[in-house]
Order: C-alpha cells, then sequence, then structure tokens
C-alpha cells in the first residue's frame, strides 16, 4: 500500500537474533511438528514446513535465498491458479524449507553462531493472554465498519503483521499452559521475544556448578545419616523447592536453571552415600579394630569409672563420678523417671536423647572422654579404609548392669552408641576359666536348638509373672527364620533344665532360650518348667552345673518372654552378664519391651550373617543397626556380653554398693 516500503533484509540486530532463536529452534523444516510435540498437543511424523512468516524472516537473513523463493512463489501460484486453487502457497513453503533445512551449514557459510546459553522459545514468562499481547483480526473485520479507516496506517505501522488461515480439516491451535493459541499467536510470541531481545538466558556454570553441589551432598546426608522415611521426606521437600526456584527465576528473572544435572548429582550421591553405608558396616571394618576397655565399679560416694586398656600412646585414666536417680533432665523428668520409660519402650525422642546424654556423659567423663575421642581419631586416620573401635564396658555389679548404656548419645556423631556404624559397643565379663572364646564352625548350616517353655499359667501367677504364649512366640521365629538360609532350627521337645542340657550334647552351637528373668536373692534367675509343667525358676549355678558340659555351645540369646513384666526386666542382664561369664559364651538378650516386628527384623538379620559364617559379635552389631535404621532401636534395644575381655580386670577392687543410691526407693535404683 502507499506510505509502506517493502524490506529486503531486516536490521542487523534483528537478523543475528532470528538465527539464534532459530537455531534453538530444531530448525526450520519440523518447526511446528516440534512445537506441538513440545507443547504437548499432537504428535505429528510427517514434516511440516514452518509457517510463511518465519519463513519469509528467515529468507531475509538470506539475500540468494530470498530471490529463489520470490521466483518459485510466482511459480506456485501460477501452478495452484491453473489448478483452480489460488492463493496456495504450499510450495513456497516447502522450497523455503529445503533453502534453510541445514542451519548448521547455513551458519558456516555466514559465519554466525547463536549466542551461547540463550534461546527464544514461546513467550510464557510475560503473556498472560492473548488481548494482553496483541489484537487478532479476521480480513472480514478488516473489511468492515468496525476499525476505523486509518486504523492499518496508525495501529500497524512498523509493526511485523502475522497472517495465519484456518482450514476446516484443522482448526491450527496448541495446547499451551494458557489455553489453546492459535498457531499465528505462538509465531507471534516467538518473533516478540526476538525483537524485545528478550531471550531466556540458561544459568553459567557457576550456578550450575552450586546446585549440583548442593543436591548431591544433601542426598547422600541424608541417606548416609537418615532413615529411609525421613530421607524421601528430604528429597521431596528439597525437590520440590528446587521447582519453585526454578520456575521463579523463570518467570521473573529470564533464568533457565538445570534440572538433569541436579537429578544426576542425587543419584550419585545416594549410590555413594548407600555404598559408604554398606562399607561401614562391612565386618572388615573391625578386623584390626581398635579396642578400649572400660571397667566401672561402685564406691561408697558413687562409682569409679576406669580406662584398663586402650591403643598405643592413650593413657589409661580413670575418674569417679556419682549417679544420681532424682537428678532433673532438661525435659523436665527425672533420671530415674526417664530410664522406667526407656526399658518400658515408652520414652519418646526428646527424652530418649536427654537421658541418653545423661548416660554418655556418666560413662565418659573428662578423662575418659579425652581417651574414648582419642581413639575415634586414631581409627579414622586409618588411610581410605578407617578402622573400628571397639569399646568394651565391663560392670562389676549387677545394678550397674540394669543400666542401659547402650541407649548413651555422643553428642560429637549425634548418633546412639549401638547405632554408631563405626562402633562395636559391647559388653564383656571376666572370665577365669577360657582364654577364648570359640566360635560356630564356619561351613555347613548352623544348627539351632529353640527352648520355648509353657509352664502352667497358675504357676506363673504364684511367681508374680504374666502368662506368656509360647505357640505365637515359635510362630515369630519360624516367620523371622524362614527368610535365613542355611540354618537348621530344631524345637526342643521339653524345656526342662536336664531335657535342654541332653539336647546340647548333639553339638549345638547356639542355643534361642524364652524365658522370664527373676532378679533373685543373691543370683539371677531363669524361669524354666519341671517335667509337670509347674515353672521353675533356676540359678545361675544351677544353669552353670547343668550346660558346663555342652563344649559345643558358643551363643546363649536369652528372650524375654512377652508379654514381659516390666518389674522383673532388669534381671535380664544381670542373668546374661553371670551366664557369660558362668558359661564362657557370648550371650545375647533381647528384652522383652521390644516390639514384635523389632524381634522379627532382629532376629532375621542377626542369623543371616551367623550362618554366613560372620563373627557373633559383628553379626550382632550388623543387626542392631538394622534396626537403627528402620527407628526401633527407641522401642528396646538388644545388648551383647562378650567373656572375652582382653585384659582381666583386678581381683582385689571392692565393690560396695554406694548409700545415695541405696536410699532411692526407685524399683530401677542403680
Amino acid at each position: 500500500p502507499e506510505g509502506y516500503t517493502v524490506l529486503d533484509a531486516p536490521p542487523a540486530r534483528l537478523r543475528r537474533h532470528v538465527l539464534t532463536g532459530y537455531a534453538e529452534l530444531w530448525g526450520a523444516p519440523v518447526m511446528e511438528a516440534r512445537l506441538r510435540m513440545g507443547l504437548g498437543g499432537e504428535r505429528g511424523t510427517s514434516e511440516v514446513a514452518p509457517s510463511f512468516a518465519l519463513a519469509t524472516l528467515a529468507a531475509w537473513s538470506f539475500p540468494d535465498a530470498l530471490a529463489e523463493i520470490r521466483a518459485e512463489t510466482a511459480a506456485s501460484v501460477a501452478r495452484a491458479d491453473s489448478a483452480g486453487m489460488p492463493g496456495r502457497f504450499i510450495d513456497m513453503w516447502q522450497a523455503a524449507g529445503e533453502r534453510l533445512s541445514d542451519w548448521d551449514i547455513v551458519l558456516a557459510e555466514h559465519g554466525l553462531r547463536p549466542a551461547e546459553g540463550t534461546a527464544y522459545p514461546i513467550n510464557y514468562r510475560n503473556f498472560f493472554g492473548a488481548s494482553d499481547s496483541g489484537v487478532i483480526a479476521s480480513e472480514a473485520l478488516l473489511r468492515g465498519d468496525e476499525y476505523p479507516p486509518d486504523f492499518l496506517r496508525t495501529y500497524l505501522h512498523d509493526k511485523l503483521v502475522l497472517i495465519g488461515s484456518t482450514y476446516p480439516s484443522s482448526d491450527d491451535t496448541f495446547e499451551t499452559p494458557f489455553g489453546e493459541w492459535r498457531g499465528v499467536l505462538v509465531h507471534a510470541n516467538i518473533l516478540n521475544s526476538v525483537l524485545a531481545e528478550d531471550p531466556l538466558r540458561r544459568a553459567g556454570v557457576g550456578w550450575t556448578v552450586l546446585f549440583v553441589g548442593l543436591a548431591f551432598i544433601l542426598i547422600f546426608l541424608s541417606v548416609r545419616y537418615l532413615s529411609s522415611r525421613r530421607t524421601l521426606i528430604v528429597a521431596a521437600v528439597s525437590g520440590l523447592a528446587y521447582l519453585l526456584i526454578h520456575f521463579g527465576l523463570f518467570v521473573w528473572v529470564d533464568r533457565l536453571l538445570p534440572l538433569t544435572e541436579p537429578l544426576i548429582a542425587g543419584l550419585l550421591g545416594a549410590a555413594l552415600a548407600y555404598g559408604v553405608q554398606r562399607s561401614s558396616r562391612s565386618p572388615r571394618r573391625f578386623e584390626d579394630a581398635l579396642v578400649l576397655t572400660l571397667r566401672m565399679t561402685q564406691e561408697p560416694s558413687g562409682y569409679r569409672i576406669a580406662v584398663v586398656e586402650a591403643p598405643d600412646g592413650i593413657d589409661q585414666v580413670e575418674a569417679r563420678e556419682a549417679f544420681h536417680l532424682d537428678e532433673k533432665l532438661a525435659e523436665g523428668t527425672t533420671v530415674g523417671h526417664a530410664l522406667k520409660q526407656l526399658q518400658r519402650g515408652a520414652a519418646d525422642a526428646k527424652v530418649r536423647k536427654a537421658i541418653g546424654s545423661h548416660l554418655f556423659r556418666a560413662l565418659f567423663p573428662k578423662p575418659v572422654a579425652e581417651a574414648y575421642r582419642a581413639s575415634r581419631r586414631r581409627a579414622r586416620r586409618r588411610g581410605w579404609r578407617p578402622r573400628g573401635v571397639q569399646v568394651r564396658l565391663h560392670l562389676a555389679d549387677s545394678r550397674l548392669e540394669a543400666i542401659p548404656w547402650e541407649h548413651a548419645y555422643d553428642p560429637d556423631t549425634h548418633l546412639y552408641l549401638a547405632e554408631d556404624p563405626s562402633l562395636l559397643f559391647m559388653r564383656c565379663v571376666s572370665m577365669p576359666s577360657r582364654s577364648a572364646v570359640s566360635k560356630p564352625a564356619a561351613g555347613g548350616p548352623l544348627r539351632v536348638l529353640v527352648v520355648l517353655p509353657e509352664p502352667t499359667p497358675e504357676s506363673l501367677r504364684r511367681l508374680g509373672l504374666p502368662v506368656g504364649d509360647a505357640a505365637y512366640e515359635g510362630v515369630l521365629l519360624d516367620d523371622a527364620l524362614s527368610n535365613v538360609s542355611g540354618l537348621i532350627g530344631r524345637r526342643s521337645d521339653g524345656a526342662t533344665l536336664p531335657e535342654i542340657a541332653q539336647r546340647l550334647q548333639e553339638g549345638y552351637p547356639v542355643l534361642h532360650l524364652f524365658g522370664h528373668a527373676l532378679p533373685g536373692g543373691e543370683e539371677p534367675e531363669l524361669v524354666l518348667e519341671e517335667e509337670n509343667g509347674v515353672a521353675r525358676p533356676y540359678t545361675v549355678s544351677e544353669l552353670e552345673e547343668s550346660l558346663r558340659s555342652a563344649h559345643s555351645l558358643c551363643v546363649l540369646i536369652l528372650d524375654a518372654a512377652r508379654p514381659a513384666m516390666i518389674p522383673a526386666e532388669p534381671g535380664l542382664p544381670a542373668l546374661a552378664s553371670q551366664l557369660a561369664e558362668a558359661l564362657g559364651v557370648i550371650v545375647v538378650a533381647v528384652p522383652g519391651a521390644m516390639a514384635d516386628a523389632s524381634r522379627r527384623m532382629f532376629w532375621t538379620a542377626f542369623y543371616k550373617d551367623l550362618t554366613a559364617g560372620c563373627d557373633p559379635e559383628l553379626a550382632f552389631v550388623r543387626a542392631r543397626l538394622t534396626l537403627a535404621e528402620r527407628q526401633r532401636n527407641a522401642m528396646g534395644m538388644p545388648m551383647l556380653w562378650n567373656p572375652c575381655c582382653g585384659k582381666a580386670p583386678p581381683e582385689s577392687d571392692a565393690v560396695v554398693p554406694p548409700a545415695e543410691l541405696n536410699q532411692s526407693h526407685d524399683p530401677i535404683a542403680v
């Protein structure tokens, strides 16, 4: 029209950005097909030529191609007119696509390269509706009276006008986050970003490295130190937060953060953490572990804790402290009340941590704590495969045995002693009769003798004990052992002490014994049954006399019967300790406060490692770590006594119950 100028070439900046935008948009011939696929619309397989507007803009950048396109356009129009289809420009679009299909060659010929890290996508960031972005007018409206006569001259002056067309077979719409868009509007938004020099810039290398590092570290630490459930929560929350940051930067800052790289980094962090976790639980970690042996004895004013065996270069020190049951904790409860809650499995996380911190300070007063931390530092300095540390605790009084030292909470590692994968924490006893503890023979199946006493309910009530369900205990154990291969378990036909001793003569290295433990008088007692089914408590001396001839016995598992009578529960540690010393075998005590699912999980993990040839101490530690990973140790923690205690404690040490503890009327007073 009069007053308009036909541009043979666009401005230089437009040419540069058109090339950049085109190069980022996968090339001209398949432009619309790729757009439809990217926007979630129909997925076409045939090659679709670019629209007239994009083809023309691209052609402006290449004068030689423009002349050829004009010539072929005239020929196309002539062919369309002769065929009775005036106005068809499909041949022209195809010609433009053929000339401009290989953008790598085109850019190389003109010495042009797209700007690093820029792209011109559909302008979702700034477009929130067609009315805000432009005017869509039909030919009928332009010919009518709705627009003023000077509309084209005043409104469309100095603007690019995209003319789209529709056909009855296709409405040329695209599904977008803002609804259905016509194809001409899609291209208008692309060109608007080009002309406004409003590209979407990808984040630089520094940002990519930052988020990749954060994803790796966060997932690694979560998998390494948190439970599976908490790890999933952390991954979900952090992933959602990253997506929100990604969207915010995309909309308001015109920056595109990487998505694939942090995801890959998170997966690599999880895999590495899992490998480190398996390595930390490997028995090889404790093959040459450093040994730290502690001995605790009672004195009139409290107790004495001494280091009787330590790695070379670490002093053997001692300290004297007092343990008060009526001392207030940070959570507002007393030490004695918190211990009762812990034994019942009723302590919440705050109470458990508070009493755990108190137990740690009692077990490791300042000079002893320095020896403990020095041992751990030396173990960590052992090259690429750090050594483990064995902490052997010898308790010279049954009342000290009743304290759950396994729940001591280390403020440096933020772990309970029994849940630390680099620490083998066990209780030990003096063993004058043997110099070494026998282990189950490697090779061949592991033979386990299971004893489930079933005393009459009347006899149990006379002893003040609850009536258990032996059949249910047997089903629970059978369920746990069904997942263990290489194990032969036999249930004893009788639960009397002579019958148990006779069965052990058949060469069973493991005795799994259910029952109630009583504090007794001078010695703790284990409740079994007589031939007539009446409950019968047996002292440690009686058990030793009957079982000492079972030379094949290596491991004794004392499983508190369910439901356990909590006031009698402190008799279990004393019984286990004295049996380990009397029989010279490793004793594992499973408290009755543990839930059924936790006990089943512990049995399965312990017996799997034991049948695989793992030492009983390491199999026990790995099984207890399995409970820690499932957050189940708060409901009761298994304990182990090893009769081989390194240096024998001096025989001259006197054990005197402290007067201040005897004055306490708490039922679990130390």
